[in-house]
Parts: structure tokens; C-alpha cells; sequence
């Protein structure tokens, strides 16, 4: 215990020290250090990180064990201590240099969505500073601190960028330098660095009125971070359930940004027009002027009028109407108006078209799958009609359909899934049907392989109530396990029982694993109770697998003669029984034949008395 008492205490002289090295303590006592800045691979740190281990669960072994004769030798040739002593810096450098983000991850889209807020408030904001001015005076301190903010969010997101993963032949580079150097060439980048340039700093030393007007239109740079929400939203798509909808608010988010933006360029275009002070031209935002008094000058300031609100929806309107087209407007004036109006038509009838044709194909995915599940169901109406089926066999088929759509919404689980690769879809239905499979006999024999072709044999099916799924003496050549519902097994026989079965069990099983050509007869009735949604595995597709897979049918051979067996002991076992019973019956039936007739002789007995005692009393007497 000495040695390691001494190995102890040069470690802790060690960790004394503050400049970082590793530093090696040998079972003799001596002890050598490594600068840190020595040649040390990744797999080295790896090693000593497991040679550290075994030596502290050697100590710990010595320790509690009095009896344990491992020499000094051999500690010296088997173990050493090793501990690396590195700054917190470094540690908190090294985690920022290798870390990498993958781009489809729930930390990305987070970070997205957060950018996304800054880009939305960037293209609201700064073009209605750009032209309406006083709303921009009123909190142009406020205005700057959120800018920078903003700014700060947009430099952050850069370095975010950096550290993104990208797919390269298929496979995510986690390489940081690859992935910088493939940003830093791509368009991204430079729209990142443009997007985030300080122009405004350009006039920082101009106090001018031109200044104030006009600095906010410098950040209009910012706007080309608007693809962030474009690439924020496609990825909301692809992980919501309900992508249809986000598509739609889609659309209107894009209608509505243009409408906002024309707004603000109409309003810009009036102020080239004074706001119509002359009073000849009426397409423009009408405005008015007053007389201001600065020191000894008087000026003519011009101004839009009402108030900024008033300003901002008026203009807002024009928009919408211009766009949309359905109303008429005061015609241009002069020829920039012209020419400002034609190309807004223009525009306004390719996005339209555009408009009107996207949301049709919205409105069409959002019922596709009921009009293709109610094609399906007026199509098996119209065949029950056409053949006079009895009304309440209707019933049974129409609340089957309810029930399908309910549950699932009408999706074929086996034509959804028939894209994806073999392996993709077991994961799926594993991941389905987990808790239905993990106790299944014929599952548990193999190996991962078998497992997943075994699962991609099932076949889900639904019953409706009271449904005979098969009968008792039928031949069968399919198993069955209920994933949701419940299932009566019914065995006349010498004696009638009856079993319920509930989600996770399954019955059939001997059918299947009997690997004669013929199936085997049912032993019992399965009825259902409800809706049932059961699992199916066909013989053939079984046989199928088991090719590949000897050793497994071997498995269930030996599987298939212990259930006959067991059958076979039970229905011995249920022989004796009835034996047994039959023997006890003929047993109780000669005892009552016994006391019937003694019966009989008492009631004889009785009836010639009474007929004596009558006799003497000369009664007539009773037959």
C-alpha cells in the first residue's frame, strides 16, 4: 500500500503545479513530465485515459482486498498514472473549434427561427423609417439600439454559419476548416457580409438634415436577409405534420410583404411630387404646407398629411388595391407615375396568377386524402347499391369507413411507406409496433437481420365488432397480433373456455410455424370485441424468410413440437379429467337410481298403511 500512498502524493504535487503537462508516475517513484506542447495524438489521449482507469480499479482492488499478491513488478510493467493538467481556457477554446452543428437539427432551427425574427423586424421596420421620417424621429434612440441588436444578431449568425455542417456526396462535413472554407466561397457568405456592412457609419460625422432623412435607407442592405425566413419556414414545412397550412401562411406572408413594400415606395414616389402642394395632381398622397419660424428664417416646410397612422394605411390601401386590382384608382399624372403604374400592373397580374394558382393546389392538398377516401367510399356505396345488399350489412361497412378515417385518416400504411428503403421502413415499424412485437416468440429467435425482415412481412389490418376472424376447425395459414383492441378466443372441444386477448398478445401461431405443405386446423373461434387493428403474418411470406435463415427454422421447429407436446399432455391431461368427471357422474346417477327406488318402496309402504288405518275406520281406500 505504500506504493500507491507515494503515487498519490506526487500526483497531488502535481496538481500543485500550474503550467499544463502530463505527467507520467511510475510504481518506483520517479517521476518524468511532458510539456504539453509536445507531439501527442488524439488515440495517445484515448489510451491513457483507459490505462488511468485500470490502475484506479487495480488500487481500488488492492485497497479492499488483504489477500490480492500482485507484485511490484508487475504494477510496473501493467499500469502507470497518467493526468493532464490543462488550462479552462484552452478546454473552452478547443469545445468552440471542434463543435459543429448539423444544418436539419432542433438547435439550427431554433437559431433559425431566431434570425427569422430579426430579418421579419428589419423588412418592416427600416422601410417605413426610409420614408415616413417622423415616425422615425419620434424614437430614433430606440430605433438605433434595436438596429444594433439586430446587427449583432446578423454578425453572430455568421459565425454560426461557419460552424454549420454541409452534405457533401450524401455523408455531413464535420471538419470546421472545410466547412468554413465552404462558406466562406459560397454566395452566402457575401450576402451575409453585405447584409451587415455599417453604411450608416458613412455619414456618422454629418449632422445635416439630408442625414437624418436618409441614413435609414443606408440599412436597406439588410433586407437581403430575407431568404432567412424563406429557409425558416421551408424547414418548418418539412417537420410539421401539417405542412399545407404553413404553405398558406406562407403565401399570405409573401402577399402581404409586397403590399408593404408598395406602400412605402408609393408614399417615397409622392414626396418627388411635393405630396400634390400645387394641387394638380391627385394621384399622389396629398399633403400640406406651413410656415415654420427658425431663428430669423422663416421657412416653408411641406408636410404629408394627418397623422402618421392615417399616412401609413392610406398608402397601405392604395397598395392593396393597385395589386389585387379590384378597384380603380386615380390615374397617373406625369410620366415617372406612368411608368411606376404600368410596371405595378404588370407585376401585380404575374402575381396574381401566381397567387391564385398556388393557393388552388393548397385548397387541393389540404382534401386530398378525403376526396380520394371518399371516392373510395361512395365507389363501395354505389356496389352495395347495385347488388341490393341488406341494410344492416351497409351499416357494418359504413362505420367501418368512419372508423378508418378516424383513426388514421384513410392512409394506406403499406402504400405510404412503400418509397423508403427496406431499412428505413423496419425503423418505422418497429418503432410503430414496439410494444406489440417484443414479446413475440417467433420475433425473439432472431437476429437483427431476421427481425427486420420479419417485420417488413406484416400486414396491419382492421376488423369491425363482433368479427369472425376465423373459426374453430378451418384450415389456417396466417398468425395474428393485436396492436389495438380486443379478441375473444372461443374452444368448444370436450369442454367449452373462453380467453380474452388484449394489445400485445397474439394467436394463430402453430399455423404458422407448422412447415407442413397443408395448413392446420383451427383450435379455436376468434371473434372480436370492437374495432380491432391486428397484425397479420402469412405462411408464405415466413417460408420466404426462413430461407435465408436456418438456424431459425430449426428454432421453430423445436418451438412447433414443444406446443404439440404441451397440446397434446393438456388434451391427455383434459381426457383424464372428463374420465375422471364421467366416472363421478355414473357414480352420483346408480346412487340416485338407489334412492329412487327406495323412494318408491316408502311411497308403497305409506300407501297401504294409510289404506289399513282407513280400512279400520271403514274409509274408502286410496289407489
Amino acid at each position: 500500500m505504500a506504493f500507491f500512498e507515494n503515487e498519490i502524493s506526487v500526483a497531488r504535487l502535481d496538481n500543485s503545479n500550474n503550467q499544463p503537462r502530463i505527467s507520467y508516475t511510475w510504481a518506483s517513484g520517479s517521476e518524468s513530465t511532458i510539456d504539453k506542447e509536445d507531439d501527442i495524438s488524439k488515440n495517445d489521449h484515448l489510451l491513457l485515459g483507459e490505462e488511468y482507469t485500470k490502475f484506479c480499479s487495480l488500487k481500488s482492488t488492492q485497497s479492499q482486498s488483504s489477500t490480492d499478491d500482485l507484485s511490484r513488478r508487475d504494477s510496473i510493467q501493467a499500469y502507470k498514472r497518467v493526468e493532464w493538467i490543462a488550462r479552462p481556457e484552452k478546454k473552452i477554446f478547443s469545445f468552440l473549434v471542434g463543435t459543429t452543428l448539423d444544418p436539419s437539427g432542433t438547435a439550427t432551427l431554433y437559431w433559425n427561427a431566431l434570425v427569422c425574427m430579426v430579418a421579419a423586424y428589419n423588412l418592416i421596420f427600416i422601410p417605413i423609417r426610409s420614408v415616413f421620417p417622423y415616425f422615425e424621429e419620434r424614437y430614433r434612440y430606440y430605433w438605433y439600439f434595436v438596429d444594433y441588436l439586430a446587427d449583432l444578431y446578423y454578425v453572430i449568425d455568421i459565425i454560426v454559419q461557419m460552424r454549420t455542417s454541409y452534405l457533401e456526396e450524401g455523408c455531413l462535413e464535420y471538419n470546421w476548416k472545410l466547412i468554413m472554407r465552404h462558406y466562406v466561397k459560397s454566395m452566402e457568405f457575401l450576402i451575409d457580409v453585405i447584409a451587415v456592412l455599417p453604411l450608416e457609419f458613412l455619414l456618422i460625422q454629418s449632422h445635416t438634415l439630408w442625414y437624418h432623412n436618409y441614413i435609414i435607407s443606408l440599412r436597406l442592405t439588410r433586407l437581403l436577409k430575407f431568404n432567412k425566413i424563406y429557409e425558416f419556414i421551408i424547414r418548418a414545412e418539412s417537420r410539421s405534420d401539417r405542412p399545407n397550412y404553413l404553405r398558406l401562411g406562407r403565401l399570405v406572408l409573401i402577399l402581404g410583404t409586397i403590399i408593404h413594400l408598395n406602400a412605402c415606395l408609393y408614399f417615397m414616389v409622392s414626396t418627388l411630387y411635393a405630396f400634390n402642394i400645387d394641387g394638380d395632381d391627385e394621384w399622389v398622397f396629398q399633403g400640406i404646407n406651413e410656415t415654420v419660424r427658425l431663428g430669423n428664417e422663416t421657412l416653408l416646410v411641406i408636410f404629408p398629411a394627418n397623422t402618421f397612422i392615417d399616412q401609413y394605411f392610406h398608402c397601405l390601401h392604395w397598395s392593396t388595391q393597385m395589386l389585387t386590382t379590384i378597384a380603380e384608382v386615380n390615374s397617373p399624372e406625369k410620366s415617372l407615375q406612368f411608368l411606376y403604374a404600368i410596371a405595378l400592373l404588370l407585376f401585380a397580374v404575374l402575381m396574381f396568377a401566381t397567387l391564385v394558382g398556388n393557393v388552388g393546389n393548397i385548397i387541393i392538398n389540404l382534401n386530398a386524402a378525403r376526396t380520394r377516401f371518399e371516392s373510395r367510399l361512395d365507389n363501395v356505396k354505389q356496389y352495395m347499391h347495385n347488388r341490393n345488399i341488406k341494410e344492416s350489412l351497409q351499416d357494418s361497412v359504413l362505420s367501418w369507413f368512419d372508423h378508418l378515417w378516424e383513426k388514421n385518416r384513410g392512409i394506406d400504411e403499406q402504400e405510404t411507406l412503400h418509397n423508403l428503403p427496406n431499412k428505413l421502413r423496419a425503423q418505422i415499424a418497429y418503432n410503430a409496433n414496439e410494444k406489440v412485437l417484443i414479446n413475440n416468440p417467433i420475433y425473439k429467435l432472431g437476429d437483427e437481420g431476421f427481425k427486420i425482415g420479419l417485420i417488413l412481412k406484416l400486414r396491419s389490418e382492421l376488423f369491425p365488432p363482433r368479427e369472425k376472424i376465423y373459426r374453430e376447425g378451418h384450415i389456417g395459414n396466417d398468425m395474428y397480433i393485436i396492436r389495438s383492441g380486443r379478441v375473444l378466443l372461443n374452444k368448444q372441444g370436450n369442454k367449452e373456455t373462453t380467453i380474452e386477448l388484449e394489445d400485445g398478445d397474439f394467436f394463430g401461431m402453430n399455423c404458422v410455424i407448422n412447415f407442413d405443405e397443408f395448413g392446420r386446423e383451427r383450435s379455436e373461434t376468434a371473434t372480436t370485441v370492437g374495432f380491432c387493428d391486428i397484425l397479420m403474418l402469412e405462411k408464405k411470406d415466413l417460408m420466404e424468410l426462413l430461407v435465408d435463415y436456418p438456424d431459425v427454422k430449426e428454432k421453430l421447429s423445436e418451438l412447433f413440437n414443444k406446443v404439440v407436446a404441451r397440446n397434446c399432455e393438456r388434451a391427455k391431461k383434459d381426457e383424464l379429467d372428463i374420465a375422471k368427471a364421467t366416472k363421478d357422474m355414473n357414480i352420483l346417477i346408480h346412487k340416485y337410481n338407489e334412492l329412487k327406488e327406495k323412494h318408491i318402496i316408502l311411497v308403497d309402504e305409506h300407501r297401504k298403511l294409510y289404506n289399513a288405518v282407513r280400512m279400520s275406520m271403514k274409509l274408502p281406500t286410496v289407489t
